[in-house]
């Protein structure tokens, strides 16, 4: 039934992944934890100004998750290291995850892309 179809992240990889990247990013702006594990939103004055380039920087790695997952995840886990402060209330760890995936995936599966995995395991 299904036997010629292709989804658009097969087909168009680098499109999918800007799409991706720009939901990413949108989500980490406008989306925080709310009180007692309910998601909130918050308006884009409520975004710490320097935040904002951290969180850019994060998402927009997500574009070459494919080409270089493991620089990818090192961005990523750098920038949520750098989120860590105690008022951060912002959802970087989705493009944690989507790093992580990435590196899981897309990596060479020689030593190095293990150690990379496992660090960022460890960080998260």
């Amino acid at each position: 039934m299904f036997a010629g179809f292709r989804s658009p992240f097969t087909r168009w990889p680098r499109a999918a992944d800007a799409v991706l990247a720009c939901v990413a990013f949108l989500v980490t702006v406008f989306v925080v934890d709310g009180p007692g594990d309910a998601l909130a939103y918050r308006s884009i004055g409520e975004v710490p100004v320097l935040a904002m380039p951290v969180l850019a920087a994060a998402a927009a790695a997500l574009y070459w998750r494919r080409r270089a997952p493991l620089v990818v995840l090192g961005v990523v886990v750098t920038a949520w290291a750098m989120m860590l402060v105690p008022d951060n209330k912002a959802l970087i760890g989705v493009v944690a995850m989507v790093a992580l995936y990435s590196a899981g995936r897309y990596a060479a599966t020689d030593w190095r892309a293990r150690m990379g995995t496992a660090a960022g395991v460890a960080a998260a």
